[in-house]
């Protein structure tokens, strides 16, 4: 049953309205970037008594592809679009699944079949491996279109006064994806479980985007000048902390500990949460 709905997933138009978007993003970005690139060139180009030529030089030479591809993981707004487009995403054609499936009377049917505990383990488990197949193939693409963009003349990235070489790149980008999979799994497996106590499949769809997006960035904003342990717990809510690239929080190691604990309790909070749900929907899902 696993392979089946996620082979349903993966070959239907929901893959490519995200990955189209996601690549539409992707592009605006790198052609930001390309113009800053193309700045650099005439400033060098110029000759200009004032510059310093080495530098320049190194700094144009550092536009290869993995600039393209984390200067869009670092904060870009095109990448806070593309997060806040992810969680609509998932929302509205992944974790509303549940609902709509109960909303046509085919969840009772495989529910009567096999049972509630059974039937929700193996939509969690398809929607799981849907949702790293989709971010996989949007990190490839817009890795393979940054090369493409910026060519392979040289592989090393420099973020600050650190240079990470091409090992060094390809781990990070593991690393990227691994935490980005696991936020979006984490998030869908949460709202997913919501179908146990609200039954709008609407609120569902936009149950993403509202608790994982809006309503942090709205506290973020609000409480911006408070210090002090109420604006540790906003960082720890904020989506944008998780997914931007690793190359931009892996400074200081305390930080790097904080965010695996923090992630660690996420993911343990929504599996509690799933057998919670779980368990109250098996006698009153029918």
């Amino acid at each position: 049953m696993v392979k089946t709905e996620y082979k349903r997933y993966l070959f239907s138009y929901r893959t490519a309205v995200v990955i189209i978007a996601a690549m539409a993003l992707t592009a605006l970005d790198y052609y930001f970037s390309f113009l800053e690139y193309m700045d650099f060139v005439h400033e060098y180009s110029s000759g200009a008594p004032d510059i310093n030529m080495a530098a320049m030089k190194e700094v144009i030479s550092s536009f290869n592809g993995f600039r393209y591809f984390f200067s869009f993981y670092q904060m870009s707004d095109e990448f806070c679009i593309f997060c806040i487009f992810i969680f609509i995403w998932t929302g509205v054609f992944v974790s509303s699944e549940a609902a709509r499936q109960k909303e046509t009377g085919l969840g009772n049917y495989l529910v009567t079949r096999c049972g509630y505990s059974a039937y929700i383990k193996y939509i969690n488990r398809a929607q799981s491996l849907y949702l790293m197949t989709v971010i996989s193939i949007i990190f490839i693409l817009q890795l393979a279109a940054g090369f493409i963009a910026g060519g392979t003349n040289t592989l090393w990235y420099k973020n600050g006064e650190t240079v990470y070489h091409l090992a060094e790149n390809i781990l990070i980008i593991i690393g990227s994806y691994i935490i980005f999979a696991f936020y979006c799994i984490c998030i869908n497996i949460i709202v997913s479980s919501c179908t146990a106590f609200i039954h709008s499949k609407y609120l569902i769809q936009a149950m993403p985007v509202l608790l994982f997006a809006f309503i942090p960035l709205m506290a973020g904003s609000v409480m911006a000048n408070v210090a002090g342990w109420p604006q540790m717990v906003i960082d720890l809510i904020n989506p944008f902390m998780y997914l931007s690239s690793l190359s931009s929080i892996i400074q200081t190691a305390s930080y790097v500990v904080v965010r695996v604990i923090s992630m660690l309790l996420f993911l343990s909070g929504a599996l509690i949460f799933s057998y919670c749900s779980r368990k109250k929907m098996e006698k009153n899902y029918l």
